[in-house]
């Protein structure tokens, strides 16, 4: 999954949760489904994050020699 598909699954999981809120009684199964859900794409996008925190970037691999 690419970053921003991670962003639009963790933005709709958001918004269906909140709208459980609504008049209509949300079963129990759903809402647990969609935290689970949303559990894993909150794991998700912290892994993107450990990546682009741990990857090196252009000046560490071409190193200071080449200036």
């Amino acid at each position: 999954m690419t970053l921003d598909s991670l962003k639009g699954t963790y933005a709709r999981l958001r918004d269906e949760i909140d709208s459980l809120g609504s008049p209509s009684k949300p079963t129990e199964a759903k809402l647990t489904r969609l935290m689970c859900e949303l559990d894993q794409v909150e794991r998700d996008l912290a892994a993107f994050r450990r990546l682009a925190q741990t990857a090196p970037t252009l000046r560490d691999v071409i190193g200071p020699s080449a200036r």
